[in-house]
């Protein structure tokens, strides 16, 4: 409630989380079986 502009917590979360959600997906997101990287 001390910082940030929205009266009412669950919005703010909402926004928060939706811009963080690709940078989370990166970090998460399993790798598929048999997947093979490419070394360039």
């Amino acid at each position: 409630r001390l910082w940030g502009s929205y009266p009412e917590g669950v919005s703010f979360a909402i926004l928060l989380m939706n811009a963080f959600a690709p940078l989370i997906n990166n970090y998460v997101k399993p790798k598929r079986f048999g997947e093979v990287m490419k070394h360039e």
